[in-house]
Protein backbone atom coordinates (compact mmCIF):
# COMPACT_ATOMS: atom_id res chain seq x y z
CA UNK A 1 0.00 0.00 0.00
CA UNK A 2 2.64 2.18 0.93
CA UNK A 3 4.09 1.40 -2.16
CA UNK A 4 1.32 2.70 -4.47
CA UNK A 5 0.89 5.71 -2.29
CA UNK A 6 4.59 6.74 -3.09
CA UNK A 7 4.39 5.79 -7.00
CA UNK A 8 0.76 7.76 -7.18
CA UNK A 9 3.02 11.31 -5.50
CA UNK A 10 5.95 10.33 -8.30
CA UNK A 11 3.49 10.59 -11.01
CA UNK A 12 1.65 13.70 -9.50
CA UNK A 13 5.18 15.43 -9.29
CA UNK A 14 5.83 14.26 -12.80
CA UNK A 15 2.66 15.44 -14.29
CA UNK A 16 3.25 18.84 -12.55
CA UNK A 17 6.69 19.04 -13.84
CA UNK A 18 5.95 18.25 -17.19
CA UNK A 19 3.01 20.73 -17.24
CA UNK A 20 5.56 23.14 -16.32
CA UNK A 21 4.03 23.35 -13.09
CA UNK A 22 1.55 26.49 -13.95
CA UNK A 23 -1.41 26.44 -11.76
CA UNK A 24 -0.05 24.91 -8.96
CA UNK A 25 0.50 28.12 -7.29
CA UNK A 26 -1.14 29.58 -4.60
CA UNK A 27 -3.29 32.37 -4.98
CA UNK A 28 -2.76 32.59 -8.71
CA UNK A 29 0.41 33.18 -8.23
CA UNK A 30 2.73 32.19 -12.10
CA UNK A 31 5.47 30.27 -11.65
CA UNK A 32 6.25 30.24 -15.48
CA UNK A 33 9.28 32.48 -16.75
CA UNK A 34 9.06 35.92 -16.86
CA UNK A 35 7.99 38.13 -20.16
CA UNK A 36 11.07 37.53 -22.84
CA UNK A 37 11.25 40.88 -24.39
CA UNK A 38 9.80 41.34 -28.05
CA UNK A 39 11.97 41.29 -31.25
CA UNK A 40 11.67 45.32 -31.24
CA UNK A 41 12.23 45.78 -27.32
CA UNK A 42 15.77 43.63 -28.09
CA UNK A 43 16.65 45.83 -31.42
CA UNK A 44 15.90 49.05 -29.64
CA UNK A 45 17.99 48.03 -26.70
CA UNK A 46 20.95 46.86 -29.37
CA UNK A 47 20.56 50.27 -31.44
CA UNK A 48 20.42 52.20 -27.79
CA UNK A 49 23.81 50.37 -26.63
CA UNK A 50 25.54 51.35 -29.76
CA UNK A 51 24.60 54.82 -29.58
CA UNK A 52 25.69 55.03 -26.42
CA UNK A 53 28.86 53.20 -27.07
CA UNK A 54 29.58 55.81 -30.32
CA UNK A 55 28.61 58.60 -28.01
CA UNK A 56 30.27 57.53 -24.75
CA UNK A 57 27.57 58.64 -22.99
CA UNK A 58 26.73 58.87 -18.53
CA UNK A 59 24.29 56.72 -16.99
CA UNK A 60 22.47 60.29 -16.62
CA UNK A 61 22.82 60.95 -20.26
CA UNK A 62 21.36 57.31 -21.00
CA UNK A 63 18.53 58.00 -18.43
CA UNK A 64 17.10 60.97 -20.53
CA UNK A 65 17.72 59.89 -23.84
CA UNK A 66 16.08 56.31 -22.78
CA UNK A 67 12.77 58.86 -21.30
CA UNK A 68 13.05 60.82 -24.78
CA UNK A 69 12.87 57.75 -26.76
CA UNK A 70 9.98 56.09 -24.46
CA UNK A 71 7.70 58.77 -25.11
CA UNK A 72 7.71 58.72 -28.58
CA UNK A 73 7.29 54.94 -28.48
CA UNK A 74 4.48 55.70 -26.23
CA UNK A 75 2.64 58.24 -28.85
CA UNK A 76 3.46 55.92 -31.87
CA UNK A 77 1.53 53.21 -30.40
CA UNK A 78 -1.53 55.23 -29.74
CA UNK A 79 -1.56 56.27 -33.56
CA UNK A 80 -1.58 52.45 -34.56
CA UNK A 81 -3.33 51.70 -32.13
CA UNK A 82 -5.52 54.51 -33.45
CA UNK A 83 -4.86 53.19 -37.16
CA UNK A 84 -5.62 49.38 -36.11
CA UNK A 85 -9.49 50.67 -34.85
CA UNK A 86 -9.88 52.35 -38.04
CA UNK A 87 -9.72 48.82 -40.14
CA UNK A 88 -13.27 48.54 -39.86
CA UNK A 89 -14.42 51.81 -41.42
CA UNK A 90 -12.11 51.17 -43.94
CA UNK A 91 -13.59 47.92 -45.11
CA UNK A 92 -17.29 49.94 -44.63
CA UNK A 93 -15.83 52.02 -47.32
CA UNK A 94 -14.59 49.14 -49.77
CA UNK A 95 -17.90 47.17 -49.02
CA UNK A 96 -20.40 49.31 -50.85
CA UNK A 97 -20.97 49.54 -54.38
CA UNK A 98 -19.39 53.12 -54.73
CA UNK A 99 -16.70 54.07 -52.77
CA UNK A 100 -17.84 55.87 -49.93
CA UNK A 101 -15.33 59.51 -49.81
CA UNK A 102 -17.47 61.07 -46.79
CA UNK A 103 -16.37 57.88 -44.74
CA UNK A 104 -12.77 58.09 -45.80
CA UNK A 105 -12.69 62.04 -44.67
CA UNK A 106 -14.03 61.39 -41.73
CA UNK A 107 -11.69 58.23 -40.66
CA UNK A 108 -8.65 60.56 -41.96
CA UNK A 109 -9.10 63.46 -39.78
CA UNK A 110 -9.64 61.20 -36.96
CA UNK A 111 -6.17 60.56 -37.32
CA UNK A 112 -5.15 64.33 -37.07
CA UNK A 113 -4.99 64.16 -33.68
CA UNK A 114 -2.70 61.52 -33.11
CA UNK A 115 -0.14 62.23 -35.75
CA UNK A 116 0.03 65.48 -34.10
CA UNK A 117 0.60 64.42 -30.80
CA UNK A 118 3.44 62.08 -32.63
CA UNK A 119 5.28 64.74 -34.48
CA UNK A 120 5.26 66.74 -31.10
CA UNK A 121 6.87 63.92 -29.24
CA UNK A 122 9.39 63.48 -32.36
CA UNK A 123 10.52 67.29 -32.03
CA UNK A 124 10.22 67.29 -28.03
CA UNK A 125 12.19 64.37 -27.80
CA UNK A 126 15.07 65.20 -30.37
CA UNK A 127 15.28 68.55 -28.24
CA UNK A 128 15.53 66.51 -25.17
CA UNK A 129 18.35 64.33 -26.58
CA UNK A 130 20.00 67.59 -28.00
CA UNK A 131 20.04 69.20 -24.82
CA UNK A 132 21.22 66.19 -22.97
CA UNK A 133 24.43 65.74 -25.14
CA UNK A 134 27.91 68.27 -24.82
CA UNK A 135 28.85 70.18 -27.59
CA UNK A 136 31.01 67.07 -29.00
CA UNK A 137 28.58 64.30 -28.67
CA UNK A 138 26.49 66.31 -30.68
CA UNK A 139 29.01 66.52 -33.01
CA UNK A 140 29.61 62.57 -33.39
CA UNK A 141 25.95 62.13 -33.71
CA UNK A 142 25.49 64.46 -36.40
CA UNK A 143 28.34 63.21 -38.35
CA UNK A 144 26.69 59.71 -37.52
CA UNK A 145 23.25 60.00 -38.63
CA UNK A 146 24.51 62.25 -41.89
CA UNK A 147 26.84 58.77 -42.76
CA UNK A 148 24.55 56.22 -42.16
CA UNK A 149 23.05 55.59 -45.55
CA UNK A 150 20.04 52.84 -44.74
CA UNK A 151 18.19 52.12 -41.95
CA UNK A 152 16.69 48.67 -43.15
CA UNK A 153 19.69 46.29 -43.11
CA UNK A 154 21.83 45.28 -46.05
CA UNK A 155 18.97 43.23 -47.79
CA UNK A 156 16.43 45.94 -48.10
CA UNK A 157 16.19 48.65 -50.95
CA UNK A 158 17.60 52.17 -50.06
CA UNK A 159 14.20 53.43 -50.97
Amino acid sequence: MLGFVIGLACLWGLVRVWRGRRGCAPWGFDWGPPRRPSSHDRARHFMLRRLFEELDTTPGQEREIRAAVDDVTAAAGNLKDRLFDSRADLGKAFGTEAFDEETMAELLTRHDEPLDELRRAVVGGLARVHAALDPEQRQRLAHWLQRTRRWGGPYRSPA
